[in-house]
């Protein structure tokens, strides 16, 4: 005969699985609050941490990749510790989770990684071994990525500060502020490399602009071209020292000056430069 007991455990685990992924109806969430008090020795905490270790998993693909020496160490030490608790695992060498693949929300309904570690029939509780089954979560993180060290994008100053270091071919200048602004002016250069057509832009007390009224947007002279070539548009949200990418729409081969203008929102394809504010020719550097 079934062991209602039994039965409403199974119910218990299956109404925390749901609530990890928030899918509880109200009348299921009153169930749930009925029976966690009925079986006081499962750890419930134990199922938020086992979906945390299961969303950084997830997570992998924005991580660094681990060292091999990292992964190794890290990959021994856990499959001991389990072991030592009484955890059936394979070896190191032939591990429980095939790389590369992620916990799948079955799984965890179920109670189980990808794949996950078996228990010995040992009479412990579900609870008991989903400590380790958290554990086996976090390892397809651990040995996946190097998650201690987010990827993050360079900045733009910091991808300047790369180009200017690497680049034998670089030109630049400073910029030389245009009668439009009056008697305001504007500090600042910019360095662009003809053999990477890659190049940045600084500004220092450039005026903040309406971005749904007009926008400033660059051009490249190059003797080359009939008209000078869309080099991107682009915003000051604040009057500060701020660095923007430049974004050629063609290639530039002999880059004689560059220029900003004020045009309306989304720039133009030709500009008039009735509202030139900017001015820069180009020197070696």
């Amino acid at each position: 005969m079934t062991d209602p007991r039994n039965t409403s455990r199974e119910r218990l685990h299956d109404l925390l699985a749901d609530r990890v992924f928030d899918e509880l109806d109200e009348r299921e969430r009153r169930e749930l609050e009925t029976l966690i008090p009925q079986f006081p020795d499962d750890n419930v905490e134990e199922f938020e941490f086992a979906a945390a270790a299961i969303d950084l998993a997830y997570a992998a693909d924005r991580l660094e990749p681990m060292p091999t020496d990292v992964r190794a160490r890290l990959e021994t030490r856990v499959f001991e510790s389990m072991r030592e608790a009484g955890v059936g695992v394979a070896s190191p060498e032939r591990p429980a989770a095939e790389p590369g693949r992620a916990t799948t929300r079955d799984d965890a309904r179920r109670g189980t990684s990808a794949p996950a570690p078996r228990a010995q029939s040992d009479g412990r509780s579900f609870f008991d071994r989903l400590g380790w089954l958290a554990a086996a979560a976090c390892l397809l993180v651990a040995v996946g990525a190097w998650w201690p060290q987010l990827k993050s994008e360079p900045s733009v100053a910091a991808r300047r500060a790369t180009l200017e270091k690497t680049a034998g071919d670089l030109v630049g200048g400073e910029w030389a502020t245009q009668a439009y602004l009056g008697d305001k002016v504007v500090g600042g250069d910019f360095v662009w490399s003809p053999a990477e057509q890659e190049g940045y832009m600084r500004f220092e007390g450039l005026p903040v602009n309406d971005p749904a009224k007009e926008q400033y947007q660059l051009w490249l002279i190059d003797p080359n071209q009939e008209h000078p070539i869309d080099g991107g548009v682009f915003d000051a949200r604040s009057d500060g020292t701020f660095d923007i990418d430049i974004h050629a729409k063609l290639g530039v081969e002999k880059l004689a000056a560059a220029a900003i203008t004020i045009e309306k929102p989304g720039g133009v394809v030709v500009s008039v430069q009735d509202k030139l504010i900017l001015l820069a020719e180009p020197k070696p550097l």
